[in-house]
């Protein structure tokens, strides 16, 4: 008798992807994830394959939330401070959450990229949409007079993608409010 689905996809893969969210692949169990999502270990084998699978559509899933997130920023009438926002965002989240869990992105760069290439890629390819977020904006900005009309478009998309990562990554483990305040400050001066 073919395998059918007794639960909601779409429920249990955003479930799934906050635990892998907040405790990173190798920090997450399969038991993790049935307590999670009340499924019994077969359910989540027979849907998904193997907890690598799992993962794998998390990460897509969360891919798809920033760049929805990211296309409602993209009619801004102000790009530089949507920009701006977009990175004070960050710092207050990891200032005022005592859970908070940076960027799933971020963090399996950090934990899996070297030891896995289908990862790899699929960070890669998240990495890739915010540079060219940034390049939407920077260059939205540039013909709104908001920025220097010398400003190389695509170099300071790099620099802001470069900015943004280090933010994520200093707001999970060191969320300083000077330092983080002042990234933010830095990663925006090269705009003027």
């Amino acid at each position: 008798m073919p395998f059918v689905r007794q639960f909601d996809f779409d429920t249990v893969l955003h479930d799934v992807m906050q635990v892998f969210w907040r405790q990173g692949y190798r920090g997450t169990s399969i038991q993790d994830l049935t307590k999670k999502t009340g499924l019994k270990p077969g359910s989540i084998y027979a849907a998904f394959g193997n907890k690598r699978g799992l993962f794998a559509q998390s990460l897509l899933l969360y891919h798809k939330m920033f760049t929805a997130h990211f296309d409602s920023l993209l009619d801004s009438t102000s790009p530089l401070s949507t920009m701006r926002t977009l990175f004070e965002g960050v710092v207050e989240d990891a200032l005022q959450d005592p859970d908070y869990c940076g960027c799933l992105l971020v963090n399996t760069s950090l934990d899996l990229v070297a030891h896995d290439r289908e990862t790899a890629e699929q960070v890669g390819k998240g990495f890739e949409a915010t540079e060219q977020f940034f390049f939407t904006m920077v260059e939205k900005a540039k013909a709104a007079g908001e920025v220097s009309p010398h400003v190389n478009v695509r170099h300071t998309a790099q620099h802001l993608l470069a900015q943004f990562i280090g933010l994520r990554v200093l707001s999970r483990g060191y969320p300083d409010p000077v330092l983080l305040h002042t990234v933010v400050e830095e990663a925006f001066k090269t705009l003027r």
